[in-house]
């Protein structure tokens, strides 16, 4: 009884909630992506080979291969050519014009001014390319400068992923997620217009928090529009969404190689996306978990009426045995959660198989420019493959349930990973198969790991908002995504443990293999939850079992497939069934 039965009776998959929940997903997704990985194109991981080429005036580099001088010899003076000089040991000189230059073969400076070589990367339109390693010279002693801003970006993600979600909690997820895509807009404009790399940095930090805020609280109103038996099929695709987002940023970098242009391309849409907020309803069920009845009794008719059905009856969206806690019960209840050693374990583990996924996931794509092809392309198919991976998920949450879905997930990723980290140690290969066909074989086996961690990934936002109780699943979700998202932060530090040397990748990609390997033990410490109502209270997530009998598992496959057929007769059985119970009740409650 109560919201569930009021979502039934709307349609599972009726038109309101899925026009809703498509523009809810790709007003979070697409500008959120663009946002998340812009970094990719704008500050690759992967620097810009490089040669020292200084003005004749500042000193003399040799000028041979790239990235081989970080130094110049120093200018020692400059005469007319016409003059006669002295020949002084230890020094040598060029003429440019009129002038000749002498410098000194025994003294050498920094050198004051670079030559980039995008092409020498793969890029394909490298004559335009433009990144932030060019604009600020962030090479030789600076080139970690690039990393620290990648860990600046990852850690806004953690922070406003355990700041901004309690908020959803309070003012509601609606005022949150368009006041997250506003401050998304303005300071990823702000970043555009950075003139140094500490104001960029700055705005970078921000725009991250309030990325990941938008995404989390967009995902939690999608979500929260659809009765439970949705919940494994509708939860996972938005991934598709985000995926499709991803892959668009490889366009979007082609189109705008200047990281200026870029990062001002795609701050423009989060601001477009307000113009929908008079339109978007408020979470049906945080309105209720707030006792804001007449809001939510408004909303549900105007979502009847547009399905084309009668206002929602009373009587089904209320159950007496229903009891919303007032603010000071609701803060003892939050209290009385954490004092549980079960939850706190359920918890933690969560926490730690997010971490690892965010680790493994955002390692991948920053390692994109590391493996052997056009970073464009490589991008492109790392993140496209993640709509198979969006299929993967849905059809193993479906028929198996969530935990043991998640624990092959990581296994599978980790074994992917540590075959590519096989292929890039073991030289004996190169004389097997040859050097290009080595690093190919590196290449695939990365994208069938990330294929994994990014299934392993959907299954995870599925489970998240399922072993949380109603009355703090925002708090809940903003605690496990602050938390793992110190793997966020940690992904662009794993990659210096290679000294940014593309021949050492192997070394943070071995560590991606353990990571995932660990993730998959700790998720056999989760309750499976496939099939049930979200849960309410502290109670209905104490008693949640490891696995599920072989009639649960009957019904929720049946489910499942009827909703894959989209069968108009098992919606209108399922509403016949329905209108019988309502009956039933209703004849109960005149006995009494």
């Amino acid at each position: 009884m109560g919201l569930e039965e009021a979502m039934i009776y709307l349609g599972r998959c009726g038109p309101y909630q899925v026009i809703t929940y498509l523009i809810i997903v790709v007003s979070m997704n697409l500008p959120t992506t663009w946002q998340l990985y812009g970094i990719v194109f704008e500050g690759p991981s992967v620097p810009l080979r490089f040669s020292c080429f200084p003005r004749p005036s500042d000193g003399f580099s040799p000028k041979t291969q790239p990235n081989s001088a970080c130094e110049q010899y120093k200018l020692i003076k400059e005469i007319n050519s016409s003059d006669v000089v002295e020949i002084i040991p230890n020094q040598f000189n060029q003429t440019v014009g009129n002038i000749t230059y002498f410098y000194s073969k025994k003294e050498k400076i920094e050198c004051s001014h670079f030559v980039y070589h995008p092409s020498l990367n793969g890029y394909t339109n490298g004559d335009k390319v433009t990144t932030i390693q060019q604009e600020w010279n962030l090479v030789c002693k600076n080139e970690m400068w690039v990393s620290w801003s990648q860990v600046v970006f990852t850690a806004g993600i953690s922070v406003g992923a355990a700041l901004c979600p309690p908020f959803g909690d309070y003012f509601g997820r609606k005022k949150l997620f368009f006041l997250c895509q506003f401050a998304m807009g303005i300071c990823g404009l702000a970043m555009a217009f950075s003139p140094n790399l500490l104001s960029f940095c700055s705005f970078q930090f921000l725009t991250g928090g309030f990325s990941m805020a938008n995404n989390l609280a967009g995902f939690v109103i999608a979500c929260e529009l659809f009765p439970k038996d949705t919940r494994s099929i509708l939860s996972p695709l938005i991934y598709v969404f985000f995926a499709i987002g991803t892959s668009l940023l490889s366009l979007w970098a082609f189109i705008f190689p200047n990281w200026r242009h870029l990062q001002f391309a795609f701050s423009i849409p989060p601001l477009i996306t307000l113009l929908y907020y008079p339109f978007c309803p408020e979470s049906w069920r945080w309105l209720i978990s707030k006792g804001r009845y007449a809001e939510v009794e408004k909303l549900l008719d105007k979502a009847a009426r547009f399905n084309k059905l009668d206002p929602v009856p009373r009587h089904i969206l209320y159950d007496k045995s229903d009891s919303i806690p007032n603010m000071t019960e609701r803060k003892q209840i939050m209290w009385n959660y954490f004092k549980q050693p079960k939850l706190l374990m359920y918890t933690a583990a969560m926490c730690f198989a997010y971490k690892a996924n965010n680790l493994v996931y955002y390692g991948l794509n920053l390692m994109s420019g590391a493996l052997a092809g056009d970073p464009y392309l490589n991008f492109f198919i790392l993140t496209i493959v993640e709509v198979i991976s969006v299929a993967m998920a849905v059809i193993a949450v479906s028929i198996y349930g969530r935990r043991y879905p998640i624990m092959t997930f990581f296994f599978t990723s980790s074994i992917f990973l540590f075959i590519a980290v096989i292929f890039n140690t073991v030289t004996q290969l190169e004389t097997i198969i040859g050097t290009e066909n080595k690093f190919l074989c590196v290449t695939a086996f990365t994208i069938l790991g990330k294929l994994c961690i990014t299934s392993a990934c959907c299954v995870i936002l599925v489970y998240v908002q399922e072993i949380f109780p109603t009355f703090m699943r925002s708090t809940g979700i903003g605690i496990v995504a602050g938390v793992g998202n110190i793997g966020a932060v940690l992904s662009p530090l794993s990659l210096l443990s290679s000294n940014l040397d593309i021949t050492k990748y192997w070394i943070p990609t071995t560590i991606f293999g353990f990571v995932s390997l660990s993730a998959g033990f700790f998720v056999l410490l989760l309750p499976e939850t496939m099939g049930r109502e979200l849960p309410s209270t502290i109670e209905d997530i104490l008693h949640m079992p490891y696995s599920l009998n072989e009639e649960e598992k009957r019904k929720s496959r049946q489910t499942a497939w009827s909703i894959f057929k989209c069968s108009f007769k098992d919606i209108e059985e399922e509403k016949h069934e329905m209108n019988e119970r309502m009956k039933a009740n209703t004849n109960k409650s005149d006995n009494l």
